[in-house]
């Protein structure tokens, strides 16, 4: 299930770590979505598992409190309110994590990436600089990163 929703949360915002030149590299961690949007999430190209996995993330509680919630209404009517009454805090939750350990792999894949040009170019090379820089700006990176996955709790 975790892996389907990762997936799902990779389709619906896409993180990115990435070089603007050289040295200086930046990422979209500012364009997090603050909220799931239903159009958006509809729109996605989704599996009918995917879709299973979504609807019995976000259903509504409402049947686990009463036997019979709107006992008096037929039940296409009582399901198009469910639809109404979704609560996607717990599936914003999940896509959160999928996106900050996504960051967590990219950024800590151009750590490596710059711990080897560190290791390989000569002390006075233009690489070597350049790997010292972009590093000092990823650790930064790392260290936000690092502070969200504390954050997340389930």
């Amino acid at each position: 299930m975790d892996r389907d929703i990762s997936k799902i949360a990779l389709i619906y915002f896409k993180p990115n770590v990435y070089y603007v030149s050289d040295s200086n590299i930046e990422w979209n961690f500012n364009n997090i979505p603050k909220n799931i949007d239903i159009d958006i999430l509809n729109k996605i190209d989704l599996n009918n598992k995917q879709k299973k996995i979504i609807t019995i993330i976000t259903e509504n509680k409402v049947d686990l409190l009463c036997k019979q919630p709107f006992n008096m209404l037929n039940e296409d009517v009582y399901n198009y309110i469910k639809k109404f009454t979704a609560n996607f805090y717990t599936l914003y939750k999940l896509f959160y994590k999928a996106w900050i350990n996504e960051y967590n792999k990219q950024i800590n894949l151009y750590i490596n990436e710059n711990d080897y040009h560190i290791v390989w170019y000569d002390f006075s090379s233009r690489d070597y600089t350049w790997a010292i820089e972009a590093n000092i700006r990823l650790y930064k990176f790392n260290s936000i990163i690092k502070n969200e996955l504390c954050k997340i709790s389930y």
